[in-house]
């Protein structure tokens, strides 16, 4: 059996976010479905087109999530119907550019449908900032085997095998953007600033003979 040596390969990323993610939140309810569903549908084409003279497509908001349920309040210790609920949740993505979202939130605060408003950071393309963390765990790993055997009098032969558990990595920049709800505050600009970069962290396990 030919002798090995095992090496845990590390890597640490920083990806400054390129993009964008806003998301917007809005309830319709009514006693009636079809009623609940059609103020669904308002404010869904109310907020494709507040996006417009942003320079947006409408079709560039995308519904996320789409809910319907029944409304029942607590009165007196009797369940009381309250009405059909529909749940929409639309999302936009977009280059990072804060002036544009201080302009895209000044068009929100006068939104009849009063969306909740999330605002994250984010990288367009997280498959190639993996690629580079992966690339970078797999040069650590042979540079620490190379000094080990250089050190040990030994040579590295071929890799035998690669241990690899794929993780759930997280694009999200840890920058916290809350958006108060009041309007004539939405309206004012926001500051131009940088969030921060998004860490990303990983690390696999490389075997390889030695001779």
């Amino acid at each position: 059996m030919p002798h090995t040596i095992r090496v845990k390969g590390r890597a640490r990323l920083s990806c400054p976010p390129d993009q964008i993610e806003l998301s917007l939140t809005v309830k319709a309810l009514d006693l009636q479905y079809d009623k609940a569903m059609e103020q669904a549908v308002r404010q869904q084409s109310e907020l494709q087109q507040i996006l417009v003279p942003a320079g947006f497509r409408s079709e560039d908001l995308k519904t996320e999530s789409f809910h319907v349920s029944s409304i029942y309040r607590n009165e007196n210790s009797t369940q009381v119907f309250k009405g059909y609920e529909v749940r929409q949740e639309m999302q936009l993505r977009f280059a990072l550019d804060t002036g544009r979202l201080s302009q895209l939130l000044a068009l929100l605060a006068d939104a009849q449908a009063h969306p909740e408003i999330r605002v994250r950071f984010t990288v367009r393309d997280p498959q190639q900032r993996t690629a580079q963390l992966l690339q970078q765990i797999a040069a650590d790993a042979r540079q620490k085997a190379q000094i080990l055997c250089s050190a040990s009098a030994v040579q590295l032969g071929d890799l035998v095998s690669i241990s690899y558990d794929v993780p759930e990595q997280d694009f999200i920049s840890p920058t916290d953007y809350a958006v108060l709800p009041q309007a004539r505050l939405m309206k004012a600009a926001a500051p131009d600033f940088q969030p921060e970069d998004i860490v990303l962290e990983d690390s696999a396990v490389f075997v390889w003979e030695i001779r």
